[in-house]
């Protein structure tokens, strides 16, 4: 075993070595970060240090060739690197190379006067307000911010089209520079424009990467609040309890180094539940943490009650790895037992990303996909129960929240209904292992005054905790306590 260790390691730094030398030689950055792994030595000196846009190391760095690796292996990046050393314009890099892109110039601030409510908010791609309550929650942000007098420009990691980027401004109000504008990436967007912005909202570990150094660059005087959507390698600490194996633990150990280090660079640390907060704390995370529960769920009136009500549904972005694992649980460990007791009853999954899984789990009766859904009004007033499985995950789940806010009960994990405030045979009903899983869901569907009361208490949850109104007024509230945000305590 050690000698197979040893070989993938040189074949690993082989590999980093010769695709670092052809990134840099076509114009991507490749001077992030030291290797933990590779170069454990150089790794904690960095780490002590702040490693910034222009770090000087003369080693291995975190390349988009280390990215490849830690998101696929080995295997992957020697797929990769042979393709990348064949030809330059293979398109499977092309968004890789607009990440990693080196800014053009790099304008830094000449005096400390910048207008207060100038805010540039990063995140890793245009939202879309039907593709997830993730994107859902970044729009409330944004509108929020709006709302509270800021004046805020919005840049995805990877620059948005023209046309994408139009009907965004249009439809939000935010502006958004995009690829025809002449920039390469958000940190070039960032390089040449940042230092008239006085606020900085970093969304999630992969945006921090790429812009927060040289936010510090080209505008020291900035705040920059890293809004942590989940803790992610809280999340990915526990998908390797639950998934076994060696590079899940290692990979999560090498992204906790990283998110915190990121997070001490920021001024604050902004998350969505008390939990995640706790959490940071324990890491030894110094600088100040708040809670603001971001979420941007519709609350709906006069819902349909349990009468003209059937089947249940899951909710869920498969391109994010707890729901893939939580719906392969569901349907191998819950719905079996479910539909033997409850043959008429369906179970609907609704999300995009899901091809793999619709054809993997083709044979399981009683299961029908609808993948990618634009309008979900007619389903969520039409399902009698929400199930969200999840093993694993961080931050607070908008599939939770999106269904009590469609008047429908949900039965949860403790992952699902983590930092939400949420309470049992109260707000929702409550199961960890699949047997009490699978009797919270045929109790819950078949008791109408169980089914009736969680269905009123849990919308006016949501409506209490998680509408853009709720969230105004939290983000409000905690940002009014510095003091060149004057105008939010007038």
């Amino acid at each position: 075993m050690k000698k197979i260790d040893a070989l993938s390691r040189w074949l690993v730094c082989l590999l980093l070595r010769s695709v670092y030398a052809r990134l840099k030689e076509i114009g991507c950055k490749c001077n992030y970060w030291a290797d933990p792994i590779l170069q454990p030595d150089l790794f904690k000196k960095v780490q002590m240090g702040r490693a910034g846009a222009f770090a000087k190391l003369d080693d291995i760095r975190f390349t988009v060739a280390y990215y490849i690796y830690i998101k696929g292996g080995a295997l992957q990046l020697c797929r990769e690197a042979l393709a990348l050393l064949i030809s330059s314009r293979r398109g499977i890099f092309t968004n890789l190379f607009s990440k990693f892109r080196a800014p053009k110039e790099v304008n830094r601030a000449v005096s400390g006067i910048v207008e207060p409510r100038a805010v540039l908010v990063v995140g890793p791609n245009l939202p879309n307000a039907e593709s997830s309550a993730g994107d859902l929650a970044i729009i409330g942000l944004l509108l929020n911010l709006q709302q509270l007098g800021f004046s805020s420009v919005f840049v995805p990691l990877t620059m948005a089209d023209k046309t994408d980027a139009t009907s965004f401004s249009q439809q939000y109000g935010v502006h958004v520079p995009c690829a025809q504008d002449g920039y390469r990436n958000a940190e070039d967007f960032v390089a040449r424009t940042g230092k008239d912005f006085a606020t900085f909202f970093i969304i999630g570990r992969e945006s921090a990467q790429s812009v927060l150094s040289m936010c510090r660059i080209v505008a020291p005087s900035a705040r920059i609040i890293f809004h942590a959507p989940d803790v992610a390698f809280l999340r990915e600490e526990r998908a390797a309890n639950v998934v076994s194996g060696v590079d899940a633990k290692m990979v999560a150990d090498f992204n906790k180094r990283i998110e915190l280090s990121l997070m001490q660079q920021s001024d604050l640390v902004m998350t969505v539940s008390n939990e995640d907060a706790k959490v940071l704390q324990h890491a030894g995370l110094s600088v100040p943490v708040a809670i603001h529960q971001a979420l941007n769920v519709p609350v709906r009136e006069n819902t349909p009650g349990f009468d003209v009500r059937k089947d249940m549904f899951f909710l869920g972005n498969f391109d994010h790895k707890p729901n893939i694992d939580g719906i392969l649980w569901c349907c191998q460990k819950i719905w079996p037992s479910i539909l033997e007791q409850m043959p008429g009853v369906r179970l609907h999954i609704i999300g995009s990303h899901g091809e793999i899984l619709e054809r993997d789990l083709s044979h399981v009766k009683g299961v029908f996909f609808h993948g990618f859904v634009p309008d979900l009004e007619p389903l969520l007033l039409s399902m009698r129960l929400c199930l969200a499985p999840l093993r694993y995950g961080a931050g607070i789940k908008g599939k939770v929240a999106m269904s009590l806010g469609a008047g429908i009960p949900c039965v949860c994990t403790s992952i699902a209904a983590e930092g939400m405030l949420l309470v049992n045979n109260e707000t929702v009903s409550i199961a960890d292992n699949s047997s009490d899983f699978v009797d919270a869901a045929i109790r819950l569907y078949s008791d109408k005054v169980l089914w009736s009361k969680l269905a009123m208490l849990g919308k006016e949850h949501v409506q209490k905790h998680f509408t853009l109104e709720a969230n105004k007024n939290s983000l409000c509230h905690l940002l009014k306590e510095f003091k060149d945000y004057s105008w939010l305590t007038q």
